[in-house]
């Protein structure tokens, strides 16, 4: 399977007007590997676009894009462990009043479910 870039979409910044969201959520060696190679929509029923960046030795960030659009809707801080494993440790959350707006428990459950859907793809 191929790794998604950023290059790999049309896709928007996140914009200025954005919010913290408290998200936490620990991830196995092999949960972190397959959220690397991220989601390259290849159907029109692929709701998002997803690639993983690293900051540092220690640290990455899972982005989110919806798919039609390009705009970006969350980014999601990783923190890794020595092991290969790792943990969220929260996300900021596209706040602009004419893109994506809702509140921080429903978008902590909807970051969550994107997770789980970028784990359980093949």
């Amino acid at each position: 399977m191929r790794v998604a870039t950023p290059a790999d979409w049309k896709t928007t910044p996140m914009p200025d007007e954005r919010r913290t969201v408290a998200v936490e959520r620990v991830l196995q060696p092999h949960e972190v590997a397959r959220l690397r190679r991220g989601l390259i929509p290849g159907a029109m029923e692929d709701k998002w676009f997803v690639y993983w960046t690293d900051v540092d030795n220690r640290s990455a960030r899972v982005t989110f894009h919806r798919s039609w659009t390009g705009l970006c809707v969350f980014i999601v801080d990783v923190a890794l462990d020595l092991h290969g494993g790792g943990r969220v440790t929260g996300a900021m959350a596209n706040n602009a009043a004419d893109q994506s707006r809702v509140n921080d428990a429903a978008d902590r459950s909807l970051i969550n479910q994107l997770i789980d859907g970028v784990l359980s793809r093949r």
